[in-house]
């Protein structure tokens, strides 16, 4: 449910670059200080946003259950689609992608399909997710695992192989089996969690290096590692090339470090549900079980989990560790896997979108309520 928001102080803060290696040295720092645009109402997770070309958001909350539009000044319009099974309705809304046009695909999680929008306004029909006879005997969709798309209508998604981690791009109507592999990430010896759905060692070390990856509107590809730090991109047309490694000086691992993750151990996270009487899964956010490991790094790698997406002008943003409750901070990423830049915005920041000329991120209360902010960039 939403709730009013109390008070979020926010300050244009002018920060001095931090001194580093190669990678904060090459390009400008820019400082985001003041949104333009603030909530006045907050979600309990905003799992997915996106821009209309009116000016209008979709925001979709899993944990409320909800698909919500805001008005160009943020303030709540209405509300998208009900709870059902039927046509147009959902039960469990775990993503938001954009495809063409002003057309998005919700991922449904509860009714294992992806449900499709235009503009606002719910279709009788979902996705088609490739199970069709002519598709039997080959893989199908988890669509938890549904992380980008591209303005063509592809989506990209997860895929375990016994030496890696594939990601494929899939043009829905055709067989899953038949999706082209675009990146790989490749396992270590020991395991390791990887960002946008697999997770390989089920207890991975805290706040350790774990690769990342995202997909651009445009089709391409980028793989982040942190050992050592570099890019490695694939286009659209299937062509890879492999950034230089990026010299960097890492970020001692702090006690506020450790208990901002902690904190976010506390979160309840959607967990499946044995039902009564049986019937398919069920979800519910439950809080987890929160282990303090054993041993900590010394220090930070280069990035944080999910920690990469494309901008619309194709340019790679990969967040950085930084200093706990300082800026958070992004290098901007070439084609040749180059820093080019830096933006540093306000502490405790959480990108979440880009828009036409500005970028979305949602920033914590002290009631743990989620509350969007609109940047312009331009």
């Amino acid at each position: 449910m939403f709730r009013r928001m109390t008070f979020i102080a926010i300050s244009a803060i002018l920060f001095a670059a931090p001194a580093a290696c190669q990678d904060s040295t090459s390009g400008s720092t820019r400082t985001i200080g003041t949104p333009e645009t603030v909530a006045s109402e907050g979600f309990t997770e905003v799992a997915g946003l996106r821009e209309l070309s009116d000016g209008r958001v979709l925001i979709v909350d899993p944990q409320e259950r909800r698909i919500a539009v805001l008005r160009s000044d943020l303030s709540l319009d209405e509300e998208v689609g009900r709870s059902g099974q039927g046509p147009g309705e959902f039960l469990l809304p775990v993503g938001l992608l954009a495809l063409r046009g002003d057309t998005s695909a919700v991922v449904d999680r509860q009714n294992g399909r992806i449900l499709l929008l235009d503009g606002v306004t719910p279709l009788r029909r979902s996705l088609d997710l490739g199970v069709g006879p002519e598709c039997d005997g080959q893989a199908t969709l988890h669509i938890e695992l549904v992380k980008a798309s591209d303005r063509q209508g592809n989506l990209y998604f997860t895929s375990s192989t016994p030496d890696a981690i594939s990601i494929r791009r899939w043009r829905p109507g055709t067989c899953v089996g038949d999706a082209e592999a675009v990146g790989s990430i490749p396992r270590s010896g020991g395991g390791q969690t990887i960002s946008g759905g697999i997770v390989i060692s089920e207890r991975p070390p805290p706040l350790g290096p774990v690769p990342a990856w995202a997909a651009g509107r445009d089709g391409q590809v980028a793989v982040v590692h942190a050992d050592p730090f570099r890019v490695v991109f694939t286009d659209a047309q299937g062509r890879r090339h492999e950034g230089p490694a990026i010299e960097f000086e890492p970020v001692a691992l702090s006690e506020g470090h450790k208990e901002a993750w902690r904190e976010s151990r506390r979160r309840p996270v959607l967990t499946s549900v044995l039902a009564r009487g049986g019937g398919g899964p069920q979800y519910a956010y439950l809080p987890p079980t929160v282990d303090e490991p054993d041993d900590w790094p010394r220090v930070l790698p280069p990035f944080p989990a999910d920690g990469a997406r494309f901008a619309p002008d194709g340019t790679l943003w990969v967040e950085r560790w930084v200093e706990a409750g300082t800026h958070t901070a992004f290098d901007l990423m070439s084609p040749e896997g180059r820093v080019t830049g830096r933006v540093l915005l306000p502490p405790g920041r959480r990108l979440v979108a880009f828009g036409e000329g500005t970028l979305y991120t949602v920033v914590r209360d002290d009631m743990d309520l989620e509350y969007i902010e609109r940047f312009r960039l331009q």
